[in-house]
């Protein structure tokens, strides 16, 4: 059996966070803004014990924190082998 994984596989996860994520308003078009997180995905899919490890500035990291919110709405799946 395996863990929660994320429907479709990294590269379905990266295209979520692609449509999702918002940037700011001031943000010079191009510029690349890296936020580092952990977080758990417990058996039931559930999203948990989120933290930054490598802020991107506070407006960044509040905007990670919140579509990783949306997440813990069941986007993760169990699957069985």
């Amino acid at each position: 059996s395996h863990g929660p994984s994320f429907p479709g596989g990294p590269a379905a996860w990266l295209k979520f966070l692609q449509r999702i994520l918002q940037s700011p308003e001031d943000i010079e078009p191009g510029k690349r803004v890296e936020v580092l997180i952990r977080f758990w995905v417990d058996i039931d899919g559930s999203v948990s014990k989120a933290e930054i490890i490598k802020s991107g500035g506070n407006v960044f990291d509040k905007e990670v924190l919140r579509v990783l919110r949306t997440v813990i709405t069941a986007q993760f799946s169990r699957k069985t082998a």
